[in-house]
């Protein structure tokens, strides 16, 4: 892991930069697409396990409700479990203002990201004007290659023919 060399003054702006450009967000969509692009996969896993996990001992559920639940080591469990001891005011807040029923939007799904692609077309183009090179690529590809068995089929009925006339001759002589 590469080390962060900067004063303490240049880290905390830049933690602010990246704290404001989430707050910043005007809805749910903004910050998918926000959190999408600065962080990976397994980071937005890692952080949303963290919530969860606060947000199930604040509820009061012990820790192997909390396992089955979420899928992590007692371990993990207990670190959660301490900085809500020490600290934990963040998380409490963020947990009190959470929807009880969260609207269950399937984040990683495909459906979910086309709704946030017609929203949103300009932020997009690059990666639609890629499908559409693909998506003729593929379609030039595949007709292509219809071709190719057409043709094959065209010889294949072809030899058959020359092999008749060659059969028919050899029976000649």
């Amino acid at each position: 892991m590469q080390t962060f060399s900067a004063s303490k003054k240049e880290k905390q702006g830049i933690i602010l930069d990246f704290i404001y450009g989430f707050v910043l967000c005007k809805n749910i969509d903004e910050a998918v697409i926000f959190l999408g692009d600065i962080l990976t996969k397994k980071e937005l896993e890692i952080l949303s396990r963290r919530l969860r996990i606060a947000k199930l001992l604040i509820e009061g559920k012990d820790y192997r409700e909390i396992q089955e639940q979420v899928h992590v080591s007692h371990g993990t469990i207990a670190k959660i479990a301490m900085w809500l001891n020490e600290k934990g005011e963040g998380f409490r807040k963020v947990v009190q203002r959470l929807p009880k029923e969260a609207k269950n939007k399937d984040l990683m799904g495909e459906s979910f990201w086309e709704d946030v692609k017609r929203k949103y077309p300009n932020y997009f183009l690059p990666e639609r004007i890629i499908e559409g090179i693909l998506k003729e690529y593929n379609t030039q590809k595949e007709r292509k290659t219809r071709e190719s068995i057409n043709n094959l089929e065209v010889s294949l009925s072809e030899k058959r023919e020359i092999n008749k006339q060659v059969e028919k001759q050899y029976r000649k002589t």
